[in-house]
């Protein structure tokens, strides 16, 4: 019986003392694994003290500094040489001097102001054409007066072979003779005659007008101005009615709708 015992208080001391070794043993294995954990090694390469994380965030929150880089002091990245620009951010960090600089607002430049034009005295400028008067128009052409003006007796026509009265001046000239402009005036008409062949009537103003007859080659159109001393154009051949006579210029002075003698208003 007391063998027993003994034998059954041995066998108690070596569970105990097994006991006590798992215990210290799974305690030193415990404090082995959390130390290994108190550093870890994040992505980027940077060793992380994670048994003084508490008090830097500490001691930063109480300076005032950032802590909120999720949950990982700025100093982490005090080892880069530069500090990326915020996306759509205002502030630049400048590398090397640590500072934040504002970019330069651009300003749009202001448009410059055009000055107004000085209010000027309205000049008045007399565009309506007025007749030179007797003696100051230009002959149209150098040529022989062939069958003269004569409103006061009728002249003898040859290819007609008749008398009749003769409201115009018809001069000898050769196809293709220059006629001038005898003074300024509008061109108010061209036209075909069977006569006279193609005809320009020139308003002169003040009532004067002139009708050249036989031309051909016009320089001007309907609504031109045609300016005294410039080509008209040019003397074409004879229509039928002035084939005896052979080519020639026809030109009528009127005022209001009535001949004139055109000798009585050419220069001298």
């Amino acid at each position: 019986m007391k063998n027993d015992t003994n034998r059954n208080a041995k066998k108690e001391r070596v569970i105990m003392l097994l006991s006590s070794v798992f215990v210290l043993t799974a305690l030193t294995v415990t404090g082995v694994y959390l130390k290994t954990q108190d550093t870890k090694k994040d992505d980027s390469g940077y060793r992380v003290d994670f048994s003084t994380l508490e008090k830097t965030k500490q001691t930063d929150y109480a300076q005032g500094k950032d802590t909120s880089l999720g949950g990982i002091s700025q100093e982490i990245e005090d080892d880069l040489d530069y500090m990326p620009m915020e996306v759509g951010g205002s502030d630049i960090i400048l590398p090397e001097m640590g500072k934040t600089q504002e970019k330069p607002i651009q300003e749009t430049p202001i448009a410059e102001q055009e000055e107004e034009p000085e209010l000027t005295e309205e000049v008045f400028v007399d565009t309506t054409l007025h007749f030179p008067g007797a003696g100051q128009i230009l002959r149209p052409v150098t040529g022989e007066v062939l069958i003269p003006y004569s409103m006061d007796k009728s002249v003898y026509f040859t290819t007609l072979d008749q008398y009749k009265y003769n409201p115009a001046q018809i001069y000898q000239a050769e196809t293709g003779t220059v006629v001038a402009v005898c003074a300024d005036g509008l061109v108010e008409d061209i036209s075909y005659d069977p006569v006279t062949g193609y005809t320009v009537l020139l308003d002169m103003g003040d009532g004067y007008k002139a009708v050249y007859g036989q031309m051909d080659a016009i320089s001007y159109i309907v609504g031109d101005v045609a300016y005294k001393g410039t080509a008209l154009g040019e003397v074409a051949e004879p229509t039928k009615y002035f084939a005896a006579e052979g080519s020639n210029l026809y030109f009528e002075l009127q005022y209001n709708g009535e001949p004139l003698d055109p000798e009585l208003y050419f220069m001298k």
